[in-house]
């Protein structure tokens, strides 16, 4: 891990109806006394110079280093949509966070609070954790695509592809927090319900999907 202020190359942004929300719940999991500014989004630390860099967790070391240097911005937006329409105009769950792609300097990114929040309600990580996972997400992306070709693995696709930008970063974004317990949603099990429009969420991926009123299931966003 790098010295701090010596670490990556991104500042942090967090936008939407329920930035305040994201920043209040990463401050339950740290230590760095997180600010944002109402106006633009950013998001810093209100007390920088009696924080002891040594003694933070990783997570918070890697947050602060995404803080702390500005030639790069990790965008996130916070969202309350529970459906969302693919290119194909079929209806898919909108499942915790998402990654939107980035360029050279900025990365995009979403987290659904009212979901985060839900998911630690009922045993799951906590809700700090799901919104660190998507700002390491988006930081993983931007260093990819700021990499040389001739250092990545011998299977790398060129940064274009935004899908392998996104596997890569997620893997990253997983190895970056030990928090972290959905490194797979394929692991676990989500039922759409439309009427009335409800998600559902089991920790078990094999959870009969036809019943989600049965006993695992719980609501993660109605």
């Amino acid at each position: 891990m790098d010295n701090g202020g010596s670490g990556g190359s991104d500042e942090l942004k967090i936008t939407g109806a329920d930035a305040d929300t994201a920043v209040t719940e990463l401050n339950q999991d740290s230590q760095l006394n997180l600010v944002r500014d109402q106006n633009t989004g950013k998001v810093t630390m209100a007390d920088k110079s009696k924080i002891d860099y040594n003694t933070l967790t990783c997570e918070d070391q890697a947050l602060y280093n995404i803080i702390e240097d500005t030639s790069k911005t990790v965008n996130l937006s916070t969202t309350q949509d529970m459906v969302r329409t693919n290119s194909a105009g079929k209806i898919q769950p909108f499942i915790l966070g998402h990654y939107n792609g980035q360029n050279a300097t900025d990365s995009f990114q979403e987290v659904n609070m009212i979901q985060a929040q839900n998911l630690e309600a009922n045993g799951g990580q906590t809700a700090g954790t799901t919104v660190r996972h998507e700002i390491f997400e988006g930081a993983s992306a931007l260093s990819i695509v700021n990499t040389p070709v001739t250092t990545q693995t011998p299977n790398f696709v060129p940064p274009a592809f935004t899908a392998n930008v996104y596997n890569q970063a997620h893997l990253q974004a997983v190895r970056m927090d030990s928090n972290f317990k959905l490194s797979n949603l394929g692991g676990n099990q989500v039922y759409y319900q439309q009427k009335p429009p409800t998600l559902w969420f089991n920790f078990n991926l094999n959870a009969n999907a036809s019943t989600p009123g049965d006993p695992g299931w719980f609501v993660l966003q109605k």
